[in-house]
């Protein structure tokens, strides 16, 4: 055979080898990729490895023995497939070392968010943290604090709690359960929202947890003060005990049948000085009642505040607690947000008139104070 013939045989050969192989690739191509070889092919499925990257590849030449695998079966090699997924760039397979640090930050913590009438573990937490900072009537006994956090808050070390006044009123020493967000544990958490600048909602969070657990917490800067409304008393009364003592007690007036002031145990949640009031009297008329002054929510648009009436102690207003003047201005300092609030009784006819003269519109003129007209949509009905 001449040099010319070797060299044309080795020619047609080494083409026929690369057809081979170009062919060859074009089939693991469609495997790996499900793309077809044909021009005009539009799908292409998303690309799922299987196989480990970090494995060496089958030696060169012998690519009718290469297996790709298109199925995942983690259950089988839950690490390799692990590691497969999650360390993977791009379409190359490339993966990160195993033992590489990862750069993803840590999640941040989580926190229990809950309000009135949850019962469980991460309201004793809530409550003992409470105690600590003094936002509560009661205090924990023992030698130590318990220590709570964000990983004990489902878990949290067992206290004793006390009263810390012994003549804590029936009314709210009944309400009172570690466990239970009770309308106690619901002022407190409002005088901590005010006391943080939080927004006032009276459900805890991430921004209470927060605002308790940082290091710096800010204690409670007020005394301890509840309010008891009476409308069974003759005259209907409003009693202020404020650190175990009842220091101040006023004659009121209540609302109107229709517009009863609602029974319950509420906390202050909202306070002007003064106020715009408007709304609508029983028989359709509207008022616009400017500068009533002392005003301090406590359920909705019921409020305590002052009022000037002809006389008191028996249902005029619209559903609010009315004092007079004098009085609503003595207590403003005296009451606080987060000031529990306990509305209690039913006034019966023979203990005033039997028809409650209807609510006047006539504005309050012995106020100096500047009016302010409310927010967030609240308006008294009174």
């Amino acid at each position: 055979m001449t040099w010319k013939q070797v060299t044309l045989l080795t020619t047609i050969v080494g083409a026929a080898i690369v057809m081979i192989d170009v062919g060859t690739m074009s089939a693991i191509r469609a495997n790996v990729y499900g793309v077809s070889s044909s021009a005009d092919s539009k799908t292409t499925a998303p690309l799922r490895q299987t196989t480990s990257p970090s494995r060496s590849p089958k030696a060169a030449g012998t690519p009718k023995t290469t297996t790709i695998s298109l199925t995942t079966n983690r259950a089988a090699n839950p690490q390799t497939s692990s590691q497969s997924s999650t360390g993977s760039t791009g379409s190359t397979g490339t993966t990160s070392p195993p033992n590489a640090p990862s750069s993803a930050s840590p999640p941040p913590p989580s926190y229990p968010s809950f309000g009135l009438d949850t019962v469980g573990p991460q309201v004793l937490a809530l409550n003992e943290r409470l105690a600590e900072l003094g936002y509560l009537p009661v205090t924990i006994q023992g030698p130590t604090m318990p220590t709570i956090s964000v990983d004990n808050i489902m878990s949290p070390p067992t206290a004793t709690f006390a009263w810390k006044y012994p003549n804590t009123p029936t009314q709210l020493a009944g309400m009172w359960q570690p466990d239970f967000y009770s309308p106690i544990t619901r002022a407190a958490v409002i005088a901590v929202e005010r006391a943080n600048g939080l927004p006032i909602d009276g459900i805890v969070g991430s921004m209470v947890w927060h605002a308790i657990l940082k290091p710096n917490a800010v204690r409670d800067p007020n005394p301890y003060t509840y309010v008891l409304v009476n409308k069974s008393a003759s005259p209907e009364t409003l009693k202020l005990w404020t650190d175990g003592n009842w220091m101040y007690q006023s004659i009121c007036n209540t609302g109107i049948s229709g517009y009863n002031t609602t029974d319950g145990t509420y906390a202050v949640y909202l306070r002007f000085q003064s106020q715009t009031m408007r709304g609508k009297n029983p028989n359709g008329s509207t008022y616009n009642d400017a500068g009533v002054p002392y005003v301090n929510y406590f359920d909705g648009s019921q409020a305590i505040h002052g009022y000037v009436r002809a006389t008191y102690g028996f249902p005029q207003s619209l559903g609010c607690v009315e004092l007079p003047i004098s009085h609503a201005k003595t207590l403003w300092p005296l009451i606080h947000y987060g000031t529990v609030v306990t509305i209690e009784g039913h006034y019966g006819s023979s203990n005033g008139p039997s028809s409650p003269a209807a609510p006047q519109s006539t504005s309050p003129q012995s106020t100096t104070v500047t009016t302010t007209t409310a927010v967030y949509g609240v308006h008294s009905n009174s």
